[in-house]
């Protein structure tokens, strides 16, 4: 084969590597996303300190995964320091010794996939439950409130997964939550 033959036919070899490319993510088109994976980009978010004036403070710690495929979310739990404002123990009428409460928060979050950054966030992240030291239940939905007011700042802020820069990352067409971890699946 001449040079000439050889610099004729080039295009035609690099279009059947990048086909290569794209039938071996069609042979594999399924990526797994587990726990620790999630967690090892989080934890350095954590422990997550915000504070409202005059109505309290709010510290997120411990944070732990767990996934629900029935509503396709995921969940994470996390320790919780409340520190209650004046203010606020006013308005509720609470009179605790102890402005500081301990206890611990479970919220529950949506997926979405940004193509600029090639990460995968949560979304809209719910709490689901809430238990806090000394205080009834009946008296957590104002903590409520303030964990739904700015879980949003930590939790759809910084991503849980980053993709690596390749053919693949292009033909994400779903992402779902599975009992292991999130499955992302691939295609044309």
């Amino acid at each position: 084969m001449t040079k000439r033959d050889f610099l004729k036919h080039l295009p035609l070899a690099a279009g059947s590597i990048a086909l290569s490319a794209c039938a071996g993510s069609a042979l594999m088109p399924q990526y797994l996303i587990s726990n620790d994976m999630i967690l090892r980009e989080l934890l350095p978010y954590f422990p997550f300190n915000h504070s409202v004036s005059g109505m309290g403070s709010v510290s997120l710690t411990q944070p732990s995964l767990s996934f629900a495929p029935d509503i396709n979310k995921v969940r994470l739990g996390m320790g919780l320091n409340l520190g209650l404002g004046q203010s606020l123990m006013q308005m509720t009428g609470l009179n605790l010794g102890n402005t500081i409460q301990q206890g611990t928060c479970q919220v529950a979050c949506g997926l979405r996939y940004d193509r600029q950054t090639r990460g995968i966030y949560l979304k809209e992240p719910v709490v689901e439950s809430l238990q806090l030291s000394g205080i009834a239940s009946n008296y957590t939905n104002q903590a409520r409130g303030l964990i739904n007011n700015f879980a949003p700042q930590v939790l759809d802020r910084y991503a849980i997964h980053t993709l690596e820069p390749s053919l693949a990352t292009r033909f994400l067409g779903s992402m779902s939550v599975k009992g292991n971890g999130i499955s992302l699946g691939f295609g044309l």
